[in-house]
């Protein structure tokens, strides 16, 4: 449990830098497209951008991706994928061809902070829910409720239960693909468990159950840890 903690403690730092590094390397696309890659300038022994001298025959592509650069530099100093502003500049990329680029650019950006929080969110549940069977072990039972539940990346409380809860059950199926035979896991089937379970409504904040799954146009995205508890006579 204590590790757990420790790793989630290390998250926003990780996510902070991974921010960090997909901005430069945003700003350095932007800056080969504006002034092409670097080169070794033989007679002057220096690295040069070799388009840059004829960067007044591509006046408009120029422009654009240094102002798409300086769109980037003013947008991600922020720890969080998902606190990237430019998602909510709508009228700024409407009326700038830059801003709309730089857009389609960062379009994925709030679904990658979504799965650092989806996985802190996991980290936290799993410590609840440690936490609960520890309280288990010493009163003989498990709570009916938390009454204090703790917050998820996403602001809203764990949920709890005991009892009956959904769960995928997967096969490992053998398949075979023109000369070549693997195993893969199946779609899966959806069922029902005893089980005592702690969740977080992930980045959609809808209670999905605890299920997190995509099939056909079904997507839920809960962060679950569950203790499915023993069959009976076992």
């Amino acid at each position: 449990r204590n590790r757990l903690a420790e790793f989630r403690r290390q998250m926003p730092g990780i996510h902070a830098r991974a921010v960090y590094g997909e901005a430069v390397e945003a700003m350095d696309i932007c800056d080969m497209f504006s002034y092409g890659s670097p080169a070794i300038d033989p007679e002057r022994d220096l690295t040069i951008p070799p388009f840059y001298p004829y960067r007044w025959l591509f006046p408009a592509g120029w422009f654009v991706f240094t102002r798409i650069r300086d769109i980037f530099a003013v947008n991600y100093p922020v720890p969080d994928f998902t606190r990237i502003p430019f998602n909510q500049e709508k009228e700024a990329r409407l009326k700038s061809t830059a801003h709309r680029a730089a857009g389609m650019l960062l379009c994925a950006w709030e679904a990658a902070g979504n799965k650092f929080h989806s996985l802190t969110a996991r980290y936290l549940a799993m410590e609840t829910l440690i936490g609960i069977e520890l309280e288990k072990r010493r009163t003989g039972k498990y709570p009916d409720n938390l009454d204090d539940p703790p917050l998820d990346p996403f602001g809203q409380p764990l949920l709890y239960r005991k009892g009956k809860m959904p769960y995928i059950q997967y096969k490992i199926v053998l398949q075979k693909h023109e000369d070549t035979t693997y195993w893969n896991r199946d779609e899966g089937k959806l069922i029902t468990v005893d089980a005592v379970a702690v969740w977080s409504r992930g980045p959609n904040r809808k209670d999905d159950q605890g299920l997190n799954y995509w099939k056909g146009n079904v997507k839920t995205d809960d962060a679950r840890a569950m203790l499915m508890s023993r069959p009976a006579g076992k």
